[in-house]
């Protein structure tokens, strides 16, 4: 109850009041960000190609960079430009670019104790699920079963207290 609270506050409130504020304070950024963002759009049309962009660009993990504020999932157009982000910034940029190439999508979000959580993107092509955690493929396999059986200990190594797969595609 209290995560699916929370996801609703974030996803309805707070990210739109956020990224508003984002587009009226960096606007160069945007701007940069939207010219890269269809760049990488052009380019990756597979996990493999998109891995290897954002590493070609040397994007790094960082804890909320833009704002400092917990929990803020940044555009994927700031994500691009400022070349860093964390989990849910990576997550949704690879949704961004790599929607079109896939039949299924899922966001995963796990919640362990004090741990803290952390966002994953689930991509299924009609074959095989693929899982991506911060720019990198975890794993993959053709078993749904298997699928969220391992991505609930991917990011902790053990099972995750909460765990929420939200289908988006």
């Amino acid at each position: 109850m209290f995560m699916r609270l929370y996801l609703f506050i974030r996803k309805y409130i707070t990210s739109p009041l956020l990224s508003r504020l984002e587009k009226a304070i960096h606007p160069g950024l945007i701007e940069q960000g939207t010219r890269e963002l269809r760049e990488l759009k052009e380019k990756c049309s597979s996990i493999t190609d998109y891995i290897h962009f954002i590493n070609r660009m040397n994007f790094r993990w960082s804890n909320d960079p833009i704002w400092g504020i917990l929990d803020y999932t940044s555009s994927p157009e700031i994500t691009v430009a400022a070349r860093t982000g964390d989990c849910d910034d990576f997550a949704a940029l690879a949704i961004e670019v790599l929607n079109p190439y896939f039949e299924k999508i899922w966001i995963l979000y796990t919640l362990k104790g004090l741990r803290g959580a952390h966002v994953m993107v689930v991509f299924f092509n009609g074959f095989k699920y693929q899982l991506l955690s911060n720019g990198e493929k975890i794993f993959e396999t053709e078993e749904e079963d298997e699928l969220f059986e391992r991505c609930a200990e991917a990011y902790y190594g053990t099972r995750v207290q909460h765990f929420i797969a939200e289908e988006i595609k």
